[in-house]
């Protein structure tokens, strides 16, 4: 769901009841564990003013897990990205990895917002798009290390593996 709208009682109803109709055996479930640390970390004096969004958000993924459970889809042990779109970094991957083994998880989930800009013709433009895409900036820096060397060497020294839910 775009910006965890899944999230609401009412979209993460529909959400299931897609997933059991078209034979989708598990969802995404965005209850970020360390999301204070998370967001003070990333976001500095900033981060503090997003708190209450961000607990909010928190209150209601944990009744999207509970839900989803019920419903025996599978779902990520942890996700991480939520309070951190498009300033996700190689350090901020290892330290959501090392979250996640510390809690034992074997799959651990992180929310990513790579892309390179494009100008309407189609052709890769540094420029903001033209939606206001409060995020323009910062998705190539992500993408740039998606795509680059380091990532491989991260992934190898930690005996991650890449994979997918369904």
């Amino acid at each position: 769901g775009h910006q965890y709208c899944e999230l609401t009682p009412l979209v993460g109803n529909i959400v299931r009841e897609l997933a059991a109709r078209f034979g989708i055996g598990g969802v995404r479930v965005a209850r970020e564990p360390a999301t204070v640390g998370t967001l003070l970390r990333s976001r500095g004096a900033r981060g503090a003013a997003a708190l209450p969004g961000a607990l909010a958000k928190q209150l209601l993924a944990a009744g999207h897990r509970r839900r989803v459970r019920d419903s025996g889809l599978r779902h990520a042990a942890v996700f991480f990205g939520s309070v951190t779109a498009g300033r996700v970094g190689l350090s901020e991957l290892e330290r959501f990895l090392t979250l996640g083994a510390a809690r034992g998880a074997a799959l651990v989930e992180v929310g990513l917002h790579p892309a390179l800009p494009v100008k309407p013709d189609g052709a890769s433009a540094a420029v903001a798009s033209p939606w206001g895409d409060p995020l323009a900036a910062t998705r190539p820096l992500e993408h740039r290390w998606l795509v680059g060397d380091a990532l491989p060497g991260v992934l190898a020294r930690r005996g991650v593996q890449l994979g997918r839910l369904c």
